[in-house]
């Protein structure tokens, strides 16, 4: 088997996150109010695609995300600064 390293938050984190990209202007994140109504408060959220963004102060991300009584996640982006995506726990899958 392999094994694929995957970064991950929980939902304060994407809470803070996102206030961070709207008070920065990024162009990439969920509403506040979806996350308000619809996002797990309880949930942890999985970076599925990254990529260096605007030639590098930024990464773009991709996550699937637990919303509020189902386990089907929804898809959002999210733009974050280099250095707290580095600072998102990483987690092993094996494939």
């Amino acid at each position: 088997m392999s094994e694929k390293t995957y970064r991950v938050m929980d939902s304060a984190t994407l809470v803070r996150l996102t206030q961070k990209a709207a008070k920065q202007r990024y162009n990439k994140y969920p509403s506040m109010e979806f996350l308000k109504r619809d996002l797990d408060p309880s949930g942890r959220h999985l970076v599925t695609f990254h990529m260096l963004h605007n030639d590098g102060p930024e990464i773009r991300t991709v996550l699937m995300v637990k919303v509020k009584e189902t386990m089907q996640p929804v898809e959002v982006a999210l733009d974050m600064d280099i250095s707290d995506f580095n600072k998102l726990e990483e987690v092993m899958v094996e494939k």
